[in-house]
């Protein structure tokens, strides 16, 4: 049985790594050592540092917040030199990329683990906390198709569907992409339904019209009630999402695309990083068309 190293506790590492231990040995690191002694409580074996869990392992994941951060720990940059995963692998053994990463770094750190025999995986996750605690997530797959068929039974305890998407970089193209849809979804719902309030109609009724007619949407059905309780608890930070707007212009610049609406929401989300709202969910765009229109006090 492989056994499964996992780097990276957040709030969605933390409950797939939890899904992971129900069928496969774990072994767990984390910046903060709380996390690894809550899943050590569950029986994972708690690792001293990335390179020390990559020599246990015979599959890492990891699930980090930005590329710097994947790139750092697995290459052994800044201050994980001499304790990254890159100094702790040995021939075969595969790792598996499911943060939302630039597809560029992750060529990138392909190109370095290549001289040590091993294949890199990217595949990054679509769905929610909640997706992320019921194993329900989808999860976008790339790289060596060999490695890819020897550790889909470990992301299958993750998610209800994983999908295969060819080459290297495909999968963290795709999940930005799809990002994109989401943040251009969620701007053109708040600047609409701050409008309606604008003008005085009935949020709740407005709402309720909008998601019984054909303009219902993941966002209207999901965040409108949120914005009409003024519930800003985050599922994801308006940060995060700039984080992978900036990741997808670096992107389209290599493909020479112009992103013309992904353009005008990264500004938006700027402008709302500004305002300090960047722990707040990313439907607090909301929020800044609200300032914007002065319609209520921030």
């Amino acid at each position: 049985m492989e056994r499964v190293g996992f780097i990276g506790l957040g709030k969605m590492g933390y409950r797939m790594a939890s899904n992971i231990i129900k069928k496969f040995p774990l072994i767990v690191w984390n910046r903060t050592i709380e996390r690894a002694a809550e899943l050590s409580a569950k029986g994972a074996t708690v690792a001293s540092s990335p390179s020390e869990l990559a020599k246990q392992s015979t599959v890492i994941i990891t699930m980090l917040a930005t590329p710097t951060a994947t790139a750092d720990v697995i290459l052994g940059r800044e201050q994980y030199k001499g304790r990254g995963v890159l100094d702790g692998v040995s021939d075969g053994k595969i790792i598996i990329d499911m943060s939302t990463n630039s597809p560029l770094i992750v060529r990138m750190i392909a190109s370095h683990l290549i001289g040590k025999g091993c294949y890199l995986i990217d595949a990054p996750v679509m769905g929610s906390i909640q997706a992320a605690e019921e194993a329900a997530l989808t999860i976008l797959a790339s790289g060596e198709f060999s490695a890819f068929e020897k550790i889909k039974p470990i992301l299958e305890t993750m998610g209800k569907k994983v999908w295969y998407l060819g080459e290297l970089g495909k999968a963290s193209s795709l999940k930005l992409i799809f990002n994109l849809h989401l943040f251009l979804l969620t701007a053109a719902f708040s600047e609409a339904f701050a409008l309606a309030i604008r003008s005085k109609l009935d949020p709740k009724t407005v709402l309720e019209i909008w998601n019984s007619s054909n303009q219902k949407t993941y966002i209207s059905e999901t965040k409108g009630p949120r914005i009409l309780a003024d519930d800003w608890t985050a599922t994801f930070t308006v940060g995060l999402a700039l984080k992978d707007l900036q990741i997808l212009a670096e992107m389209v610049e290599e493909l020479e695309f112009p992103l013309i609406l992904g353009s005008v929401v990264r500004e938006l989300y700027k402008a709302c990083s500004s305002l300090d709202l960047k722990e707040m969910d990313f439907a607090a765009i909301y929020k800044l068309y609200e300032y914007l229109s002065k319609a209520r006090k921030l």
